[in-house]
């Protein structure tokens, strides 16, 4: 269904970016960028990855967080300083993120049917609470490994029609 959303948007010249891996970014909905409005923005291959995003009636701020980084000693520490960078990107643009019907996503793996890195999600649903004063819609894709290969991508769109 994501896929046919982004494909959809990609045709129509709707969408205004794919969020790539550790990458962040907003789309205000309606905005005009060259001589085509934007309304959606997507991310794909999530993989064992985390998705999170706000959501308002004005915009969306979409994030694709991997799980941990060499720079970090640990996964936990990488996601905080994640968690603080995304939370930037949204105070940045307060004025798109109401309180009032403004909504919070996040998206995580489920592995061997438990949740994968419950320590990270817990972290960040609670920076999304935080930003918009409630709990986010959490929810979860499953991703299978075969012979050390992730064998199904997963993919989120947000777009306002």
């Amino acid at each position: 269904m994501a896929a046919i959303m982004i494909q959809r948007a990609i045709a129509d010249k709707r969408l205004k970016s794919m969020v790539l891996m550790n990458g962040f970014d907003i789309v205000r909905f309606g905005e005009v960028i060259g001589t085509d409005q934007k309304y959606a923005i997507a991310t794909q291959d999530l993989n064992a990855c985390h998705a999170v995003a706000i959501i308002s009636r004005k915009a969306a701020i979409l994030g694709h967080i991997a799980p941990g980084s060499p720079k970090f000693p640990t996964g936990e520490q990488w996601i905080a300083h994640m968690v603080a960078r995304f939370l930037e990107r949204v105070d940045a643009n307060i004025e798109s993120f109401e309180k009032q019907g403004t909504g919070g996503v996040v998206v995580f793996g489920v592995y061997n049917n438990s949740i994968a890195l419950p320590e990270q999600v817990a972290a960040l649903v609670s920076a999304i609470q935080s930003a918009i004063g409630r709990e986010p819609l959490v929810t979860y894709y499953y991703f299978r490994y075969y012979k050390h290969a992730i064998q199904e991508q997963v993919e989120l769109s947000i777009s306002c029609p």
